[in-house]
């Protein structure tokens, strides 16, 4: 009897499972349901009913009584504890009391029999299984193997077990009315015989109440879900290249159009320069009193000049004059002779390394005179082209 209780409990969870169906994308799969807590899909049971004991089963068969239908009926209650585990499986615990007026064969006393039985139940919802779950049902038959201790007041106590069916009727999301009907196989000895199998059967009425979280929800598994998540995850690195090549694709259309554009530039500027370089590009830059060394600002002021050289007369074909000035006011002559002199040959050098030919070079020194006002913008160097018929 045990080993059928460990072979119900393990098989039934794993037969208890719908049959593979088909969903919207012709994919196979199959239907579980996700776990619930174990305080969820409770119910709490109270029944009574009738009992009715069958001694014929003795080594005997000339003990019978009489040979009645039956030997007892008597009266029997019962609470209850169910959990189910998934919308098919469930286990029961019970405790089941009754009484039964049993007379000893071959004896005119009669015996006031109180029995007890706790059992623990394996519950299979066939409505479900075969139906399929759905919530707002209204009946479910339910079958069931269960295994126990039969004992009396007098700690006469034997195993008992056998099958029974419970039909479940739907009150509501929580309230349930059950008729269960069950056959129980003990030994005879418990009813006073030396040996053989007694049968005990019981009809009972009650109600049930659930607990917590009563429904279930769905969990599909598909069949191809590996392949699909692998798929996918090549989709995601497809992208994700497709995302650079276009990073890269607008980044050398970013520098093709700028290359385009630098040409269109030159491309002006060949056309628009012109060949003669007017008297009026000539540039002045300052030092400081008694200095023959540039501040950076005029450095930067230089630079600027270079460029319009370079892009008005980029073969360097013209002459050009630089005049080196000192104030008279500071320094004997000499000395600012020579500031001067130091001044404008500084510059010609940095045309020299710009690409202006020495030859092309004239370098001036002069001596400023004048008042004060003057004096304060004297010391500078100043730069000019000559056209090229002056040659």
């Amino acid at each position: 009897m045990c080993a059928l209780c460990a072979f119900v409990m393990c098989v039934l969870p794993m037969v208890a499972q719908e049959s593979p169906s088909m969903d919207e994308n012709m994919d196979s799969i199959r239907v579980s349901y996700v776990p619930n807590r174990f305080a969820d899909n409770w119910e709490l049971s109270i029944a009574g009913g009738v009992s009715v004991l069958f001694d014929g089963f003795r080594y005997d068969p000339a003990l019978m009584t009489n040979g009645s239908a039956y030997d007892a009926l008597g009266g029997v209650a019962e609470i209850a504890a169910t959990k189910w585990f998934n919308p098919y499986v469930a286990a029961r615990i019970g405790w089941m009391s009754g009484y039964l007026p049993y007379q000893r064969p071959n004896s005119a006393t009669d015996l006031s029999y109180w029995h007890n039985y706790a059992h623990v139940d394996m519950l299979w919802d066939w409505t479900t299984q075969f139906g399929g779950y759905k919530p707002g049902r209204k009946y479910d038959a339910v079958p069931y193997l269960h295994v126990g201790v039969v004992g009396n007041p007098g700690y006469n106590m034997m195993m008992g077990g056998g099958i029974g069916f419970l039909n479940r009727f739907h009150l509501g999301d929580r309230w349930l009315i059950n008729l269960d009907l069950r056959a129980m196989a003990t030994s005879a000895r418990k009813f006073g015989m030396p040996a053989g199998t007694s049968i005990e059967v019981n009809a009972l009425l009650g109600v049930s109440y659930r607990f917590n979280e009563r429904g279930w929800k769905k969990k599909m598994y598909n069949p191809y879900g590996p392949e699909v998540r692998r798929l996918t995850d090549e989709n995601k690195d497809l992208l994700h290249q497709l995302d650079e090549a276009r990073m890269k694709n607008d980044e050398l259309a970013r520098k093709a159009a700028l290359a385009q554009e630098e040409k269109h530039v030159k491309e002006q500027i060949t056309k628009e320069v012109f060949h003669g370089l007017p008297d009026t590009m000539a540039m002045a830059v300052y030092y400081a009193i008694n200095s023959t060394t540039l501040s950076s600002y005029e450095q930067a002021h230089l630079r600027t000049y270079l460029r319009l050289i370079e892009l008005n007369d980029p073969e360097h074909a013209h002459r050009y004059v630089v005049v080196g000035t000192a104030d008279q006011g500071t320094g004997s002559l000499a000395t600012n002779e020579r500031i001067s002199k130091e001044r404008a040959e500084a510059i010609k050098q940095v045309l020299m390394d710009n690409g202006v030919k020495e030859g092309q070079i004239e370098v001036r020194a002069e001596i400023v005179k004048g008042g004060d006002a003057k004096m304060a913008r004297a010391s500078h160097v100043i730069m000019y082209p000559l056209p090229k018929e002056e040659k």
